[in-house]
């Protein structure tokens, strides 16, 4: 199902799911991190909507923690102030370049 969409719309989708970084303050525990958000019920109902199947509220958290939509790191950790969002953490060259031996 995903293959059959066009380049971008997918990200497209997720991304229109992103927090406000400003409406949630930093976790100070393990038990201050939320495993279900309202966005992630939204996305998860979105995608279902798309026919994507087994992408409960759950799921559609972590896949938004994967893709950098929130940033689950403890007040504490360093991590916490590594680049964020859309693209931050991207690798350049294809897959191929960069198994290639120098």
């Amino acid at each position: 199902m995903v293959a059959a969409w066009a380049p971008g719309d997918l990200d497209a989708l997720i991304w229109s799911y992103a927090p406000d970084p400003e409406g949630r303050p930093a976790p100070q525990t393990i038990a201050d991190v939320p495993a279900v958000t309202p966005e992630s019920t939204a996305l998860s109902k979105a995608l279902k909507r798309a026919g994507l199947r087994f992408v409960g509220p759950t799921t559609a958290y972590a896949l938004m923690q994967a893709c950098g939509l929130v940033n689950d790191h403890l007040e504490a950790c360093v991590m916490r102030s590594a680049p964020k969002g859309r693209g931050a953490l991207s690798i350049s060259g294809s897959a191929a370049e960069r198994d290639q031996p120098q």
